[in-house]
């Protein structure tokens, strides 16, 4: 199973909210689960936090999946 991050978008009360979580993806590479909360920017070194700032970063070149009952939908 691999994973990366990626912006999920979800709906509450007519509002849509865009968080950062950790997708993970079945051996076909679809994916089909996501963390329950959204990940934060931790580690033990600087080091580790750039990776983890890289990998957030390159999140937004990718499309947003719903998140919820719509996932693993992309959000137009």
């Amino acid at each position: 199973m691999s994973w990366n991050h990626r912006i999920l978008a979800t709906e509450h009360k007519g509002e849509i909210f865009l968080n950062i979580h950790e997708v993970y993806y079945n051996d076909k590479g679809i994916p089909d689960s996501y963390t329950t909360n959204p990940v934060s920017v931790s580690g033990e070194t600087l080091e580790d936090l750039e990776w983890v700032l890289e990998k957030m970063r390159d999140c937004l070149s990718k499309p947003i999946l719903w998140g919820d009952e719509k996932f693993p939908q992309e959000k137009q």
